[in-house]
């Protein structure tokens, strides 16, 4: 009998999946370098009611229960790290590196992430440890990093799969019956939740982010975080099979789809009981945000890595090129003052669209740089 050979996938399963950078890419030109700001500026400069809801659910967070556009961006940066970790641990064990090596790799890269998320937190500003933010978004990107690599390191695929159950579980019990003194077990308004009652033992007042109540990037919160890291883990050892059949590609993309729609059914057959709250990265958020992100994969993989139909994902690429690069100099380089200087002198001319135009015009900055940097192949990475 002839074998069937895989003619869809000739790419090596270690090597990077041009779906997933793409993915990246628009959470990060989302999120981060100002498409969301746009549309924002947009809604308004035209004041219609329309945009301006259309705005709200798009490009803003939802002040405490709801699921927005823009929260999915940070989770879909864990999800998306969870996708890749297998895909360069394995091309490390492939080049030869010894476990020690990638371990010190490992611990390398998680100090880094977490200085730097102390040095963009303001701790060179030596205003005191008491008003300064241990927490944060690269802190918890860090630790989350650290556990899921640590375990995809020495652990096969079936027990990466229990722990991330184990993980959910574990958070859904503190959410649901965990005591928060003088509250009770199951709430989850601001003030009666366990999660933020233990910010509120370990960090001090002025740390506590979220109405001095807690840290949306909170201590226990890393427990949901780290299941979202091992279901990205799960779907990106999805990705990397070998399938030795000309359809592989499509079966791929499929349960890409199926398991996209069974996490968002289950998502939102459970949010009348166990509410979206990001605040708080409740199981039920969590499950949503892997399956949105699920979901999107199964197309674009489809698209880009299956048809590679690639030309129009140029300018996603772009940005999930350099994803940290961008991160760290948005919060420190002035980018609307240097778009000021190439637009400035239309303020007098477009008083009302100006804030509109400024927007574009910070956008396109930023978009250049990282283009030019994707061209040189310029990889800022840690």
């Amino acid at each position: 009998m002839k074998k069937l050979v895989n003619t869809k996938e000739k790419t090596p399963t270690n090597q990077r999946i041009y779906s997933v950078d793409v993915l990246r890419g628009f959470l990060m030109l989302w999120g981060t370098v100002g498409l969301s700001l746009i549309f924002t500026k947009y809604a308004e400069l035209t004041q219609s009611s329309f945009w301006l809801n259309i705005n709200n659910s798009l490009s803003t967070h939802a002040d405490w229960v709801g699921l927005h556009l823009y929260d999915l961006v940070f989770p879909g940066f864990i999800f998306v790290m969870g996708v890749v970790i297998p895909v360069v641990i394995d091309k490390r064990k492939d080049k030869g590196d010894k476990f020690w090596q990638i371990i010190l790799s490992i611990l390398k890269r998680t100090l880094l992430l977490i200085l730097i998320g102390w040095f963009l937190n303001g701790v060179m500003r030596l205003e005191g440890w008491e008003s300064f933010r241990i927490l944060g978004v690269l802190q918890k990107i860090g630790i989350t990093y650290f556990v899921v690599s640590i375990l995809v390191l020495f652990l096969r695929t079936r027990y990466l799969a229990i722990l991330a159950v184990l993980f959910f579980a574990l958070y859904w019990w503190f959410l649901t019956f965990a005591n928060t003194p003088g509250f009770g077990a199951g709430i989850l308004t601001p003030e009666g939740n366990f999660i933020y009652y233990i910010d509120r033992i370990f960090l001090l007042p002025n740390q506590l982010l979220y109405k001095g109540l807690g840290d949306p990037e909170g201590i226990l919160s890393t427990i949901s975080t780290i299941s979202l890291g091992l279901m990205g883990v799960l779907i990106g050892r999805l990705l990397q099979m070998k399938l030795k059949i000309e359809t592989a590609g499509y079966i791929k993309a499929g349960i890409l789809f199926l398991i996209g729609i069974i996490l968002l059914s289950a998502a939102y057959i459970w949010a009348p009981y166990l509410p979206f709250i990001k605040k708080i990265w409740t199981s039920s958020y969590i499950l949503a945000s892997a399956g949105w992100m699920t979901f999107a994969l199964s197309f674009l993989y489809l698209i880009l890595d299956v048809w590679k139909i690639r030309f129009w994902a140029y300018p996603l690429a772009v940005v999930g090129f350099n994803p940290l690069f961008m991160y760290v100099t948005i919060a420190i380089i002035d980018f609307d003052g240097i778009a000021r200087f190439f637009v400035g002198g239309l303020q007098p001319i477009y008083i009302a669209a100006f804030p509109l135009i400024l927007a574009i015009a910070a956008f396109g900055v930023k978009w250049f740089i990282l283009a030019y940097m994707y061209q040189k192949k310029i990889h800022i990475k840690i």
